[in-house]
């Protein structure tokens, strides 16, 4: 069984909640979320916990109010799935 490395699974994650709306689903863009997963496993190797790192990450690609104003729940529950 290959192994997948962990921001990979973290994009995975983030592609099929899509917390931003982003309709990466609908237009087949798996690699939406790359960038957003490789800066969420950066904090997490650092020892941010989950919850602090995708608000910190969020707001910085997609600013604060915005990033504010969305409800991640639903991701991060598929974030933590990801990384058992």
């Amino acid at each position: 069984m290959e192994t997948i490395e962990r921001w990979k699974r973290l994009s995975q994650a983030l592609y099929k909640t899509d917390p931003m709306h982003t309709c990466c689903k609908e237009n087949d863009c798996f690699d939406e979320y790359d960038g957003i997963a490789g800066a969420l496993d950066k904090l997490l190797g650092e020892g941010v916990a989950l919850h602090s790192a995708i608000r910190q990450v969020f707001a910085e690609y997609f600013g604060e109010e915005l990033a504010a104003s969305m409800s991640l729940e639903l991701a991060e529950r598929a974030l933590r799935e990801a990384l058992a």
